[in-house]
């Protein structure tokens, strides 16, 4: 089968793109032809018209300048992506993989959802949305975007209310004192580490990029009149004194308002689009009586397929799907009973669809990505049984090697030993959390022990976790990549800064730790060690199983291309 007839259709680029140029011609006069053989193969070439628009793009992704080795990578790699297809192909139908009864049932339903799509396609087209949604959607961006000037900067604060006269001298005369450090080159951050009552102070003082808007009147005044590296005066305000240093600046940008349009109205048209198909699936479900079993009843094709069977899984006038042609075509199982029950729909409605499109005339064009969509289904299949007949089994003495060889440098390896305090946030105010934090952090600079403080929590209804072992750095890195980071900063014995949560959980080990809601958080790491073989022995032989597949996949890529022969006549492209 040649390859370019193989891909014909779907693949091929017009004549007039941008594509490699002969360094022999000035590039004024450099047309691509799209004729000219890029590869020979055993039974096929390569012309630049097939693999120009991938080229095109990948050219125009790396980075610059382009060199002649990183183009004939480039190609190299498009080059033989298209070779290894062709061979799967090729190997498989001389192999009568293509008539086997589930690679057929893959291949009807790859031809059902290319005419189904390109059926709705035209049913579709003039779907879009009203202009008064589109105005709506762009002021509602335009009062979410965040285009002016945002500052970072570090922070101290003495806590003394203006109704304590007391209190108000001894903090004035006391950030006099930090003012004339500061000004003598004591680090700022040093300084607020050491005086600062402020829950940032374990941070140093410091805080991320701000908007002027998110500031109150008294801070943003001072912070957005300083130069970079420059120290405010003392700012007083109800609560206590203030005291800034201007750690960088981020200018702002104005909107492109043209842009802004473009993409508000792109997206809110392809959401109509979309509405508007599901709508028309809907419809043809409903007018061919299409009746679906409850998903439940389709789970039970993960868990008993053998049972299951022959069972009827959907039915609707001249037609209907039974367990073991649903199974055919998935191709996998799943224990939840929703995605495989989604996929059952979406194979009748395609199915549908298909039926109403094929009682139209159907063009060479489409006739030939119907085509290409069935030897797709070929190639896929045959691909998941030579993936699927891969040794990917571990013994015990690889698990043990892979032990002793990455327990020391793999984090999944590693037993994070932590203490936890977490106070939870009531209502929408952060207030009450952030000065348990502050008190927190006053009696770790006062000499109070961590210990100490989780016998006696500062607020009630705090959360503890006291010497948990286990740690699950994936999921605590899916809820707070913030605590993560600061968990793998620190060494044996030392706490976090203060760091807040915002909910609404945040997973630390599995079932015996988990913060719920947004809160102000504090760890200890107690001891990093090693975890036992008994508790990682699965995840080692899942990661085993991983490199094992990747190793087979590309023992395979490399057999079908030393199979193909295949010769680069224009490396560069």
């Amino acid at each position: 089968m040649k390859f370019q007839h193989l891909l014909a259709g779907a693949l091929l680029a017009s004549l007039g793109a941008a594509g490699c140029r002969d360094s022999s011609v000035p590039a004024a006069a450099a047309r691509p032809d799209p004729n000219v053989v890029i590869a020979r193969f055993k039974g096929g070439e390569i012309r630049r018209g097939t693999i120009q628009g991938a080229l095109d793009r990948r050219f125009a992704a790396a980075p610059k300048p382009l060199s002649s080795e990183v183009r004939k990578a480039i190609v190299r790699q498009i080059v033989e992506r298209r070779v290894r297809t062709a061979m799967l192909f090729e190997e498989a139908e001389a192999k009568g993989f293509g008539k086997r009864s589930e690679v057929e049932s893959r291949q009807a339903v790859a031809e059902d959802r290319t005419l189904a799509e390109e059926f709705l396609a035209r049913a579709m087209a003039g779907a879009k949305a009203s202009d008064a949604q589109v105005a709506a959607e762009i002021d509602r961006r335009v009062a979410a975007s965040h285009p002016e000037e945002a500052r970072k900067f570090s922070h101290i604060f003495l806590r003394a209310p203006e109704s304590d006269a007391t209190a108000r001298k001894a903090a004035a005369d006391r950030m006099a004192k930090i003012r004339q450090e500061a000004d003598a080159g004591t680090g700022f951050n040093k300084l607020a580490e050491k005086w600062s009552d402020s829950v940032t102070a374990r941070g140093g003082g410091r805080i991320d990029w701000t908007l002027r808007r998110s500031l109150n009147k008294l801070a943003a005044e001072a912070i957005f009149t300083l130069k970079e590296g420059e120290v405010s005066q003392v700012v007083s305000a109800p609560d206590g004194l203030h005291l800034f240093r201007l750690d960088g600046v981020r200018p702002g940008t104005p909107l492109d308002m043209d842009a802004v349009r473009r993409n508000v109205r792109q997206s809110l048209d392809d959401e109509a689009k979309r509405a508007a198909e599901r709508a028309r699936r809907q419809q043809e479900v409903d007018a061919q009586g299409a009746e679906f079993a409850a998903p439940e009843v389709v789970a039970r094709l993960a868990t008993a397929p053998g049972g299951a069977g022959s069972q009827v899984m959907a039915h609707w006038r001249g037609g209907e799907v039974r367990g073991s042609d649903q199974l055919a075509v998935a191709g996998w199982v799943t224990l939840a009973p929703q995605p495989l029950a989604g996929e059952l729909r979406t194979l009748v409605e395609n199915r549908l669809l298909a039926a109403a499109r094929r009682a139209e005339p159907i063009s060479a064009e489409l006739t030939a990505r119907v085509a290409d969509a069935r030897r797709l289904a070929v190639i896929n299949s045959y691909r998941q049984t030579l993936i699927a007949g891969l040794d990917t089994g571990s013994t015990e003495e690889e698990i043990a090697r892979y032990y002793r060889d990455h327990a020391e440098s793999l984090l999944a390896l590693r037993d994070f030993e932590i203490d936890a305090l977490f106070f939870p946030q009531t209502g929408e105010s952060v207030a009450d959390v952030y000065t348990a934090g502050e008190e927190v952090g006053d009696k770790l600079r006062d000499g109070v022990s961590f210990d100490d403080i989780l016998r006696v929590p500062v607020r009630t209804g705090a959360r503890l976790c006291r010497a948990q072992h286990g740690v699950d750095l994936t999921a605590l890195g899916q809820t707070s990549l913030r605590l993560r980071k600061a968990l793998l900063s620190l060494s044996a014995g030392e706490i976090t800064p203060a760091i807040y949560l915002d909910g609404p959980q945040t997973v630390l080990v599995p079932k015996s730790c988990v913060l719920d809601g947004r809160g102000v958080a504090f760890l200890r790491l107690r001891a990093l060690g090693t975890l036992p073989l008994p508790a990682v022995r699965d995840s080692i032989r899942t990661a085993l199983a991983k490199e094992k597949e990747a190793a087979g996949i590309e023992q395979i890529q490399n057999r079908l291309i030393a199979a193909s022969g295949l010769q680069i006549v224009v490396p560069e492209g």
